[in-house]
């Protein structure tokens, strides 16, 4: 939001929401004057701020932009992000430094933003999936409950700095007192839980990494302290720069009583541990049993390194309902086959186990390749 059109904006927040805010944050209420407007006093900032209540002064939205601007002052922030922090009042709140190659200057490459919030999007799901259902790994992340969750969340405004997301995780209401007002219980919120869950869990993560101990996560006897899930996505969050680094840092709403003195406010990853974050999602990913499947489809590539006993394929073929390119590693023999197929544009048939290998698909353990035989025509030696 530009900073010219705070002031179009502030004019219709109702008072009590700065009310509101200021409770929340410590601010106390030591008087009221005869027009209704009230006194709060603040001793982290020896200050007073007089908060009007009678919205018929012709000078009431000046008074309250007044009242905003005093406020992104004391707390260092620009007006534009105060407004949000006194409209979204009862919120856990993360602010996301990215640094390295692709976010100098504050800003970062077009087309690296869907990746990003991506990444991102796949780290909430995540904490929301753990906390519901703590497990060292889900294979399914969209479930009723994490995407209504995560349909409640908020991205703030972005901030100077290297590049820095801010987004607004707002309280669950539990009740209603009689005025009308919303009013929390002593439970903690599912948000709370969840925001715990995601710092709690890099915490452990990165105290385990520290300290060369990736053991006491990754065991089958430790105790469910992560998820493969949550660490690959702050893998995914970093971009390959040696130079890349994420800093997570959090703001608790007061409103929810939950002792949060041992969780650590702000948490860094920095690109050297990268490796070891894969080490851990490898470890708390659990092995899928390998099978064989059959394949059909046609060969669109070929390459053959000279004198080599091998050569390589790329097969175009289905795969779960989509057509994809698959590389395959053939004997000498089958490879002659395939040049003989690409050549007529017969397809082949192949049997393998089927892998993804960093978003690539390649056939290993690969056994009866054959031609398909056009109708009417004899097999020759090839097929």
């Amino acid at each position: 939001m530009a900073f010219d059109n705070i002031y179009h904006y502030n004019i219709n927040i109702p008072h009590r929401f700065i009310i509101n805010f200021l409770e929340i944050n410590g601010w106390a209420c030591i008087n009221k004057l005869d027009d209704g407007s009230l006194i709060y006093y603040s001793n982290e900032f020896n200050a007073e701020i007089i908060v009007p209540t009678d919205t018929t002064y012709s000078d009431f939205s000046d008074v309250i932009f007044g009242i905003i601007i005093k406020l992104a002052n004391f707390y260092n922030i620009r007006p534009d992000i105060q407004v949000s922090n006194i409209i979204y009042r009862r919120s856990d709140r993360f602010k996301f430094n990215i640094s390295g190659a692709n976010s100098k200057f504050g800003t970062i490459p077009f087309t690296s933003i869907l990746s990003y919030t991506e990444s991102l999007r796949k780290w909430l799901l995540s904490g929301a999936a753990f906390a519901i259902n703590p497990r060292k790994h889900h294979k399914k992340l969209v479930i009723k409950e994490t995407e209504e969750w995560l349909s409640r969340c908020r991205m703030g405004q972005t901030e100077f700095g290297s590049y820095i997301l801010n987004i607004i995780f707002p309280i669950e209401p539990q009740k209603k007192t009689d005025d009308g007002q919303f009013m929390l219980t002593d439970d903690i919120p599912l948000t709370r839980k969840i925001t715990n869950t995601l710092i709690h869990s890099a915490s452990v993560v990165k105290e385990a990494i520290d300290e060369d101990d990736i053991e006491r996560i990754t065991s089958d006897s430790s105790s469910i302290m992560t998820s493969s899930n949550l660490c690959s996505a702050l893998i995914e969050m970093q971009d390959s720069s040696k130079s890349s680094n994420i800093k997570i840092l959090v703001d608790w709403d007061r409103s929810v009583q939950q002792n949060i003195k041992n969780i650590p406010r702000l948490i860094e990853f920095s690109q050297s541990y990268r490796s070891v974050l894969e080490d851990i999602v490898k470890e708390l990913t659990p092995l899928t049993p390998l099978r064989t499947e059959r394949y059909s489809g046609f060969v669109v590539k070929l390459s053959k390194d000279q004198g080599s006993d091998f050569g390589t394929i790329s097969l175009q073929a289905m795969v779960n309902k989509k057509r994809r390119n698959i590389c395959v590693q053939l004997e000498s023999d089958d490879y002659t086959k395939a040049i003989d197929a690409h050549k007529k544009f017969i397809p082949v048939f192949i049997s393998g186990v089927l892998e993804d290998v960093n978003g690539r698909l390649h056939l290993n353990s690969v056994t009866d390749f054959s031609i398909a035989v056009p109708e009417g025509q004899q097999p020759s030696l090839l097929s």
